[in-house]
């Protein structure tokens, strides 16, 4: 993919979700988090995504990754293909 069709996915994905701004309350909740669950390494850019929800009261995350995030009490994470009823390979 070239970054000329990848700026394009972003448009199109942008234009199918409403985008949640930054707050100043999301770094305090992200480093909370962090020290919570810790944290290191890769995984905080997991948990910043967690602290933006918390943050904006969002509750559920579909993500092929869902077991990243089983440990956050404070969201829940759902399969797309158990959302759906398709079995995983």
């Amino acid at each position: 993919m070239t970054s000329q069709q990848a700026c394009a996915e972003v448009a199109a994905t942008r234009a199918l979700f409403e985008v949640l701004p930054e707050t100043p309350q999301v770094y305090p909740a992200w480093e909370g988090l962090i020290a919570q669950h810790l944290v290191v390494a890769k995984r905080a850019h997991d948990v910043r995504l967690v602290a933006l929800m918390i943050q904006h009261r969002v509750s559920k995350l579909l993500t092929c990754i869902d077991a990243d995030f089983r440990s956050f009490t404070e969201i829940e994470p759902l399969n797309p293909f158990d959302v759906m009823g398709i079995p995983k390979v």
